[in-house]
């Protein structure tokens, strides 16, 4: 009597070969190398957020510092711009009187 299974008898040289030794990784070794990558990376991210946390408060002091230049700056222009607009508006009103 035949099988009643369907599927076809696998040829005699055809069996599944095993896997060869060179391309077997211990399960063991590989998470440890695993870990180790992980552990790289995350210890260049904690670097990569102090260098950032260093730079922003690097630029945060150079901000300050342009902010309080410009202020000066802004004063002492004060300062010199409005005695030339009353002098200007003097010699405007002076030059409209004798015309």
């Amino acid at each position: 009597m035949a099988s009643s299974d369907s599927t076809p008898p696998l040829p005699l040289g055809s069996a599944p070969l095993p896997p060869k030794k060179e391309n077997i990784t211990p399960v063991g070794s590989k998470i440890a190398e695993l870990n180790e990558s992980r552990t790289e990376l995350l210890n260049r991210i904690q670097g990569l957020k102090q260098d950032l946390k260093n730079w922003r408060s690097k630029l945060d002091t150079q901000v300050k510092i342009y902010r309080d230049v410009s202020s000066v700056c802004l004063a002492f222009l004060s300062k010199i711009f409005q005695p030339f607009c009353l002098f200007m508006l003097r010699l405007s009103v002076s030059w409209h009187a004798t015309t």
